[in-house]
């Protein structure tokens, strides 16, 4: 053993053992003592002693329950030799005891990780009383130094012990952690502090990542702490599976009595941000989304994933923004991909999707049924939804024939919407006993724009004499209007389903476009469009660009949520967010485990509001979105965008040039220099999914 090391362990050992009283007078912390716990401790011992002296052994971990529910997961330190002497309700005195009878004999780890004092925090109710903090450093640096003694060759970590909920044990663990690196010695012995990932922005404990009891961890946070110690082990040979964590099936999913909401998600193809009566729209009434909308929270900026169909799509149901998640043009999901829908079937919800896919045709990796969903009906090709009039649309990669349908985009016999909807309705029906998703992503009022002769919405604008400038029919704005104003009754028929099904209660809603408004109709007299998806009806200004940029057209989107007795109804929040934030938000609300990797933040404090959420709203650092030609980033107000990736950054103020018209970025360079590093962080190439049959897929409107 190193003389230095050694010399320097007992220096700190004998200073705060002379520092907790008279000289001589031994801390409790630091006798050794057998557990408390007679029943069980003494064969868990034995066996570990016997499992020590039968194996190899290059990686040990001592502590209490928190390291030893990592037994709960077979798989995560697999090809490490993982000896884990972690049990439930040891002291710094129980742990010494294990090493002076034994624990450590015969082997020689290449790595020794230590977490211990939780226990000797609990409060006088339990059967030992608290020992102070630096009572509990003093055994700690005694069991370092007994670890030193024993195994020479071997490297020590020390963790800081976890953030305790607040009260006394929440102060001592700080004061207690605060002395920890002073037992780094920069070569045998050193100090890892892990609590940042388990804290808020605020340093306060981050109940997402623990148990009901708030002491031990869940699932996501031995995931976060395997992810933390990638790095570590690796550096000594060892390894660490995190697919070990994703896959386990211990943890008990919730049940019935957790009291799981209904989901429905609408998203509605090119609705733009104000064409709805709630905001004032001249022309287009829409009374169920207004009563939505007055019954729940409206957002005034939450942004879309992307500027157009497929990207923004995927971004929503993986909950992975533009320079991570896999389809950012054309493509498909990869077989392995975690979406909302496999999420939450996994917590036990009936799972059904109705309108447009978008994320993998017919005969790839990355049809919805492959990715969670019972049943799917609709559209799986982006173009094969440019008609409201196909040959067939598809259930479950399944072709479904719609009769008199010959290929022609503005008409036919069957209206493929109604059957989407009907579908929709049915969906809700059959599962109203047990919880379920519904994502409603329907195409109204997407182009090329057609309804049947009787359609009431149609029959209230078809005879307007408006001086539009259509584009692809004669009557394409009265069209694109009724649409609009249809999709709002089938809302309002599906809410009162609800109350119809007594279900209201227990169904959370949302409603959202998909991107930004398309600038339609547009002619000299009307620059904006003819009805104006991204003007503002009350003051004149406008959102700049439309669908396909990045600019605030492009991404704004309408978006509200209602969730009667838990969103206070009439709320308009200023909350900055985006569709990758849909995901770990739903998981909050279904008590369900999200993909690890997601770029979302949960806003399910600003639904519930800050004091009922029971934690305050966590911010994003920036948002992010890419595509093959331009990027743009949002922080707070600030908003960065290259429109093509050969030209600098600019840069605009939100708060003061809501319009994009005001280039500052010569004036804020520090702000450029930190959105191009974020920027640069933001991207990772992509790995598409797989074409497995490319028979099978959308080949045309005139094509079977």
């Amino acid at each position: 053993m190193n003389i230095k090391n050694s010399l320097l362990l007992t220096v700190l050992f004998l200073s705060f053992w002379m520092s907790s009283g008279a000289f001589g007078e031994k801390p409790s912390t630091v006798i050794p003592v057998p557990s408390p716990l007679k029943k069980f401790m003494p064969r868990l011992h034995q066996e570990k002693l016997k499992e020590a002296k039968n194996k190899r052994v290059d990686l040990v971990m001592i502590g209490d329950s928190i390291t030893h529910s990592w037994s709960k997961y077979p798989g995560a330190f697999e090809g490490s030799n993982l000896l884990n002497l972690g049990f439930p309700g040891d002291r710094t005195q129980n742990v010494l005891w294990r090493i002076r009878n034994g624990a450590l004999d015969g082997i020689s780890p290449k790595l020794v990780t230590l977490m211990i004092g939780t226990n000797n925090l609990h409060e006088d109710k339990k059967a030992y009383p608290p020992d102070k903090p630096e009572d509990i450093f003093a055994g700690i640096t005694a069991i370092a130094s007994e670890v030193r003694k024993r195994l020479p060759k071997s490297k020590i970590v020390i963790f800081s012990i976890f953030p305790r909920k607040a009260g006394p044990a929440y102060e001592r663990v700080k004061a207690v952690n605060a002395l920890l690196p002073q037992l780094t010695d920069g070569k045998a012995v050193s100090h890892f502090d892990l609590n940042h990932f388990f804290t808020t922005e605020k340093g306060q404990q981050d109940k997402t990542f623990y148990n009901r009891d708030l002491l031990h961890l869940n699932e996501q946070g031995y995931f976060v702490w395997a992810k933390a110690l990638k790095p570590l082990l690796e550096k000594h040979g060892l390894r660490v599976n995190l697919n070990a964590l994703s896959t386990s099936t211990h943890i008990p999913l919730p049940t019935a009595k957790d009291n799981k909401p209904n989901i429905i998600y609408f998203m509605l193809d090119e609705w733009g941000y104000f064409e709805s009566s709630v905001m004032g729209h001249p022309i287009l009434d829409t009374p169920n989304i207004d009563k939505v909308a007055s019954e729940g929270i409206r957002f005034t900026q939450f942004l879309a994933g992307a500027s157009v169909c497929a990207p923004t799509r995927s971004t929503l149901i993986t909950g992975q923004h533009t320079g991570h998640t896999t389809v950012r043009g054309p493509g498909c999901l990869r077989a392995d991909e975690v979406t909302i829908a496999s999420m939450l079937k996994d917590a036990g919800y009936a799972t059904g999707g109705f309108g447009k896919w978008g994320l993998g045709d017919v005969g790839t990796t990355g049809v919805p049924e492959k990715h969670g969903f019972d049943v799917f009906f609709g559209y799986y090709n982006q173009t094969h939804a440019h008609t409201f009039y196909p040959r067939y649309l598809i259930r479950n990669s399944k072709k479904v024939r719609l009769a008199g349908n010959a290929g022609d985009f503005h008409k036919g016999k069957t209206f493929s919407h109604s059957l989407i909807f009907e579908d929709s309705l049915d969906f809700i029906r059959e599962n109203k006993d047990r919880p379920f998703f519904a994502y409603l992503p329907w195409t109204p009022p997407h182009g090329f724009w057609a309804m049947p002769d009787n359609e009431p919405a149609w029959q209230k604008y078809k005879d307007m004499k408006w001086d539009a400038t259509n584009q692809k029919g004669t009557h394409d704005a009265q069209m694109y209007a009724a649409m609009v104003e249809m999709v709002d009754r089938q809302i309002g028929e599906i809410m009162d389903l609800l109350k119809k099904l007594r279900i209201d209660d227990d169904t959370i809603v949302f409603i959202s476009g998909d991107n930004g408004g398309k600038t339609y109709f547009k002619s000299d007299k009307y620059p904006h469009g003819f009805l104006a998806p991204n003007l503002n009806p009350e003051t004149g200004e406008r959102f700049r660009g439309g669908k396909g940029g990045f600019y605030e057209g492009g991404i704004r989107v309408p978006f509200i949520v209602r969730w009667p007795g838990k969103i206070k109804a009439g709320t308009i929040s200023e909350h900055l967010g985006y569709f990758p934030d849909i995901m770990p938000t739903l998981a909050k609300i279904a008590h369900a485990r999200p993909r690890k990797d997601t770029d979302g933040i949960s806003i399910l404090p600003t639904l519930l509001g800050g004091k009922n959420a029971g934690r305050q709203q966590n911010q994003h650092k920036y948002l992010y979105w890419e595509n093959k030609k331009s990027i743009a980033l949002r922080m707070n107000d600030w908003k960065a965008i290259r429109p093509n990736k050969n030209l600098p950054f600019e840069l605009y103020d939100l708060s003061k040039d809501i319009e994009e018209l005001n280039d500052v970025a010569d004036q804020f360079p520090d702000i450029i220099e930190k959105m191009t590093a974020y920027a640069k962080n933001a991207h990772t190439p992509v790995t598409l999914g797989q074409v497995l049959d490319a028979s099978l897929g959308f080949k045309g409107h005139k094509e079977d």
